[in-house]
């Protein structure tokens, strides 16, 4: 797409090996900042600029987001699946 001149946006899980490590970078250094909440989604977010995979030609905006609405909610999950597991 890119060699024809075509701008583009794919989501990738965070769970991807390639976007991983630039989560890890990131963690914890926008999740809790006022200025990177974005009140209409809920969640916090930040944008870095930089290779997206070894090779890459291109520094590429890579935009992370953080709901910890949805951590909480995946937190409780996996609480409740302990309780089950012991019982």
């Amino acid at each position: 797409m890119e060699q024809n001149g075509y701008s583009f946006l794919i989501m990738v899980k965070g769970m991807k090996e390639f976007i991983s490590d630039i989560i890890l970078e990131n963690h914890g250094k926008f999740e809790n900042s006022r200025v990177k909440y974005n009140d209409r989604y809920d969640v916090y977010g930040t944008t870095v600029k930089q290779y997206l995979y070894e090779g890459d030609q291109k520094k590429r905006h890579i935009h992370i987001y953080y709901s910890d609405g949805r951590a909480y909610g995946e937190k409780q999950e996996i609480k409740q699946k302990i309780r089950r597991l012991k019982e």
